[in-house]
């Protein structure tokens, strides 16, 4: 798996939507480098980021114990940015994939709508541009 951009919208420290280009490939001469750094003070976000990645892919399953569904919405209110009127944030994330040894473009997002008490969640996924439904979103 190759993670080509991140996409942060309403998340911890990231106001609005944030655009992560993770590309090592110079689109001008070819060149790659494979390596990305993140630089920042404390609190700019940088283990956010990485946290955000872990999130965006596992979900629920990003916790080291079992948690229930009621400790997950309270973990997810908890990274949504504090700013004001903000309701709903997203992390989105474009990477390449080899499955059964071909090539495809996997794109996956998982959305949080605050409502009322609790956080709803919707995940979307992404197979070479055709949405895959064959996943459930505890998945």
């Amino acid at each position: 798996m190759i993670i080509k951009k991140l996409e942060l919208e309403n998340i911890g420290p990231f106001f609005g939507q944030v655009t992560f280009d993770l590309e090592t490939k110079n689109k001008r001469n070819g060149e790659v480098k494979p390596l990305i750094l993140f630089g920042g003070k404390n609190g700019a976000g940088k283990t956010n980021i990485l946290d955000s990645i872990k999130l965006g892919l596992y979900g629920k399953r990003i916790f080291s114990r079992k948690v229930t569904e009621a400790d997950y919405k309270e973990a997810i209110a908890e990274r949504i940015h504090k700013g004001e009127g903000v309701v709903e944030a997203s992390i989105t994330i474009h990477m390449d994939v080899i499955h059964h040894g071909l090539p495809h473009e996997l794109l996956v997002e998982r959305r949080w709508k605050r409502k009322g008490d609790g956080v709803n969640e919707e995940l979307w996924i992404e197979e070479d541009g055709e949405v895959l439904t064959r996943i459930r979103s505890d998945h």
